[in-house]
């Protein structure tokens, strides 16, 4: 099925995999409807543009949270080789080891703030499909038993 991207603009396929809709093209969230009588009112586009922008905001809390967890590691492991090998106990010890706690700190925050964007995706994108769930039934005078509706909605 092809049809308009709110996304990207361009007319594109659907790739539907495992339930979700999403665009050949820039990969942002679609609604995949099968069949002809449907027509999508357009409630459901403000609920997919925001499950975009937030799927792009968790790639980069994913991102960071990886970049400041290898940073965490790197101070910590290299704390360890400089001042273990020279066998010295001093405040620059304690300096490394507070700065790879805090990196390791920002890291668990980051990956907290991914987890949330991506939860609030899923039900951006639950609300995107309840919208066109009522135009699926709307479209067919309110008459759909549940396996065409299934079939409708993929």
């Amino acid at each position: 099925m092809t049809a308009r991207c709110p996304h990207c603009r361009t007319i594109a396929a659907i790739d539907v995999e495992a339930g979700l809709g999403a665009c050949c093209v820039c990969g942002g969230a679609r609604i995949a409807i099968g069949d002809a009588v449907t027509t999508l009112s357009g409630a459901e586009l403000p609920h997919l543009k925001v499950a975009e922008s937030v799927r792009i905001s968790a790639t980069l809390w994913w991102i960071a949270a990886w970049a400041s967890a290898l940073l965490s590691g790197l101070l910590g492991l290299s704390t360890l080789i400089v001042f273990g090998a020279f066998h010295a106990a001093s405040p620059l010890l304690t300096a490394g080891f507070a700065g790879a706690a805090f990196w390791g700190a920002l890291a668990t925050w980051l990956f907290q703030r991914a987890r949330q964007a991506r939860r609030s995706r899923s039900s951006a994108l639950e609300r995107a499909r309840a919208c066109a769930a009522t135009d699926v039934v709307k479209s067919h005078g309110g008459d759909v038993d549940s396996a065409e509706f299934a079939q409708i909605l993929g």
